[in-house]
């Protein structure tokens, strides 16, 4: 409580028993308010003396907000009526200015409007990096998920109850767990919400060891202090009022436009994709019709016109929901205001004027029975998007893969041939090309994508000058700053006559010490990183050439900084250094 007190105002806890209980009282002793959390599970004897706990610590004014479980329905332990009788006893007894509420993840609270009607504010957990979501896109995410749960609040207060990055750990899908994403995140997400006024507890305070055995390595590593209490570099940033610019708007800024990314062939019951550009998608959603056999439908039901906005502006709606919606040769996407009641059409001849008046931007595309679809993948199977296709030939066109990997071009001659070829700069694909051959049908042609890694080495002497015979840490950084995986990533560090090493360490993989070292660092998604720390005693007078070079099997984008030589001086004192002899 100590090392956090100068960088909060508020404290939040998870339990009320084994110690726990004091949590509420040492905050009060730093004058911070306190969330109080009472830890609900399956043992009732346990859960009563947690809710007790509460009660007292709340009724002796130790408690600003009254926690009643936390992601109790995530995990099953309580079902929906055991969670609101626990919510209801603490409320009746707790004096009227303690706020109470449980904490769950968002889509929780948006699948129990009972518990948000008994909350007196909603304390929502969002995890983009469990999601499966990049860093890049991370916040913007959270973001969206935020106001859909505000939208479903009836005007309470949402507050972020947890939300965060870990440092280190396995990648969930492409969210990957380094140091780089953790600061990164940490520094938007604070940003964000002191833009908007939103209230936060960030998880966590502290790294904990014993949580690597529960959720695995990235267990360990959520903490903005690590387990000793010493502050993460990068962390204080966010502490000396440094912000990141954030701008959730699709593609940018311009003027919005819509289009469709993915229009499966004739018969295909795929779902059909878009993208939204320059729209803010909180402030829009979309609605979709479809034309079969000259009328209008709307999709995919009549009692669920609404397709949502995803954060990244991409869309994708079901199309076929029933009779011959699979043979629907026209389809139209409009972005609408969200207080706009669009049309429900149910096979009109034409799509009324107020939609294209309403519309913040809209897109109508064709199909025939003669079509290009395919889906381009890496390796492991992830979709590739934004891929850009270029159909020569008998017909020529250009289009772009949707983020599910998906492309289509649409309408293509019954007959003759053209030939289909991907490219992203940095990127091989596998084949280079198709050769098509029209044939009055649905054609398919799939690509393997190969996307570049970027491995650069970087490091630092301590001391950069040592006497004879003394000792130096050089401190190597391995790192992937490249769009794809380096798989079997290395280090090979060469030594000089006259510099002996003593020991090598690496927070990735394992090193050999041989002559030269090599230092394996396995499988290394970006932006992850390989820390090698080697301690080398030096011989006599001179400066000492050290050289490493990173590789691996893949093709590198960047390979200027796949060698790093540097010199570490030998010398009485600093201003005394010899020449160099090495």
């Amino acid at each position: 409580m100590r090392i956090i007190a100068p960088y909060t105002q508020w404290i939040r806890s998870f339990g009320m028993r084994n110690g726990l209980e004091n949590i509420p009282a040492a905050a009060r002793s730093y004058k911070k308010k306190a969330a109080a959390g009472a830890a609900l599970g399956r043992d009732g004897v346990q859960n009563a003396q947690e809710i007790a706990n509460l009660i007292a610590a709340a009724q002796a004014g130790l408690v600003d907000i009254a926690i009643v479980g936390s992601e109790t329905l995530l995990r099953g332990d309580l079902s929906e009526d055991q969670l609101l009788g626990y919510m209801s006893q603490v409320k009746l007894a707790v004096p009227a200015s303690v706020l109470v509420t449980t904490a769950d993840t968002y889509a929780q609270w948006l699948a129990h409007p009972r518990v948000i009607a008994a909350s007196d504010v909603v304390a929502a957990n969002f995890y983009p990096y469990w999601e499966k979501v990049p860093i890049g896109k991370a916040l913007c995410s959270l973001r969206a998920q935020y106001y859909k749960l505000v939208a479903a609040s009836a005007g309470k207060q949402v507050i972020v109850s947890e939300t965060g990055w870990p440092g280190d750990g396995n990648p969930q899908g492409a969210a990957v767990a380094a140091p780089a994403n953790a600061t990164r995140f940490l520094l938007e997400f604070v940003s964000w919400a002191r833009a908007n006024n939103v209230t936060y507890w960030y998880f966590e305070a502290f790294d904990e060891s014993w949580k690597a055995a529960y959720e695995g390595p990235q267990g360990a590593h959520w903490g903005i202090w690590d387990r000793n209490g010493v502050m993460k570099p990068g962390m204080r940033a966010v502490f000396t009022g440094q912000t990141a610019p954030i701008d959730c708007t699709p593609c940018g800024g311009g003027t919005p436009s819509l289009g469709f990314t993915y229009v499966p062939p004739m018969g295909s019951h795929e779902w059909i994709e878009g993208q939204a550009c320059h729209i803010d998608p909180v402030m829009a959603k979309l609605v979709f019709y479809i034309n079969v056999a000259g009328n209008w439908w709307v999709k995919p039901y009549d009692n669920a016109v609404i397709t949502p906005i995803a954060a990244d502006g991409s869309w994708s709606s079901q199309y076929v929901t029933g009779g011959s919606d699979d043979a629907a040769t026209q389809f139209a996407a409009f972005v609408i205001p969200n207080g706009y009641s669009p049309p429900v059409l149910r096979g009109s001849p034409t799509l009324p004027a107020e939609l294209y008046q309403a519309a913040i931007a809209w897109k109508q595309a064709a199909r025939s029975n003669n079509s290009i679809s395919g889906t381009i993948t890496d390796a492991a199977n992830v979709p590739a998007g934004g891929v850009t296709l270029t159909l020569a030939g008998a017909a020529s066109a250009t289009t772009a893969s949707a983020l599910s990997g998906k492309y289509s071009f649409v309408t293509v001659p019954a007959t003759g041939t053209g030939i289909v070829t991907p490219s992203l700069s940095g990127y091989s694909f596998a084949p280079h090309d198709r050769a098509i051959a029209f044939t009055g049908g649905a054609s398919t042609a799939n690509f393997t994508a190969t996307a570049p890694a970027d491995l650069g080495v970087a490091g630092r002497f301590t001391p950069d000058v040592v006497a004879p015979k003394g000792t130096s840490v050089y401190t190597l950084t391995l790192a992937n700053s490249g769009a794809g995986p380096a798989t079997a990533a290395r280090l090979t560090i060469t030594l000089p006559p006259g510099i002996t090493l003593v020991a090598v360490s690496t927070t990735r993989g394992s090193c050999s010490p041989g002559s030269p070292i090599q230092c394996g660092a396995g499988v290394m998604l970006p932006p992850q990183v390989a820390t090698i720390t080697l301690t080398l005693r030096a011989g006599g007078l001179g400066r000492y050439a050290i050289t490493s070079v990173a590789a691996a099997p893949e093709p590198d984008s960047n390979p200027g900084n796949n060698t790093l030589t540097q010199q570490l001086a030998v010398c009485v004192n600093r201003s005394g250094c010899e020449t160099p002899r090495h």
